[in-house]
């Protein structure tokens, strides 16, 4: 009961928030990419060592570089990795509770990729929020969160990166 509700008014609040959003303009800047966050769910854990790897040797930085948050659905008695989030470390109305979300967002990555497979509204309201340079991810109905949408039906990861880097490289951020 009480989370359909919250998500009902966390919804409401994001839609808010992004339309404000679409009217301030953002410095983005040109410089080389340095640091990283990557936005994953669960069922992509497997293959996320595999898809880091590929952003070290692509963009040529380590991997301390590169921060990691994934988005696992909430279950009572599990415990969760410092870099797993979920449903209930957002508060009502989209607040982030957690001081590594609120890290997260007002860090200055050079770079936020969302890899989540499907419409995720936590996934869009930390995007929404992060104070990064430039965004990327799937082609969605938020592309508004985007500076580069890439359009791909089985949201598959690798189609992802390799389109990401050959249009970073065409911007010269690479």
């Amino acid at each position: 009961m009480f989370s359909k509700l919250k998500k009902k008014y966390t919804l409401k609040r994001y839609q808010k928030e992004k339309l404000a959003f679409s009217k301030v303009s953002r410095n983005r800047n040109t410089k080389v990419i340095k640091s990283i966050g990557v936005l994953m769910e669960e069922a992509q854990l497997l293959k996320s060592n595999q898809t880091l790897n590929v952003l070290t040797q692509e963009f040529k930085i380590p991997m301390e570089n590169i921060e990691l948050l994934v988005f696992k659905p909430f279950e009572k008695k599990e415990t969760y990795a410092d870099f797993e989030i979920n449903e209930k470390d957002f508060g009502w109305y989209g607040s982030l509770k957690l001081n590594k979300l609120q890290e997260f967002v007002k860090n200055e990555y050079d770079l936020l990729i969302n890899y989540g497979f499907e419409e995720n509204l936590y996934w869009n309201i930390i995007t929404l929020h992060s104070q990064s340079n430039f965004k990327v991810g799937f082609a969605s109905q938020e592309e508004a969160l985007y500076d580069l949408s890439i359009s791909d039906q089985e949201r598959n990861l690798d189609v992802l990166t390799k389109e990401m880097v050959k249009y970073l490289k065409i911007l010269k951020k690479v």
